[in-house]
């Protein structure tokens, strides 16, 4: 399994596990993540990742699903 983990902004979820997964604030996400899903709102996800990324590892690809 390559799913290192889950990233969301809701403190209620981060700490918790989904899947078996373990769901983490985005600021703790591991510096080995080589790609990020943003599975958000395909509308606003391009928006809500443009800016404020500063967690995201430097090499890591951003997918973007698109409806």
């Amino acid at each position: 399994n390559d799913l290192t983990c889950f990233l969301d902004r809701n403190p209620y979820l981060q700490g918790q596990t989904h899947l078996g997964v373990p769901v983490l604030a985005p600021e703790d996400c591991p510096k080995e993540v080589a790609t990020v899903i943003a599975g958000l709102n395909p509308e606003r996800a391009r928006d809500i990742l443009s800016s404020n990324v500063d967690w995201l590892p430097a090499t890591a690809l951003i997918v973007f699903l698109e409806g």
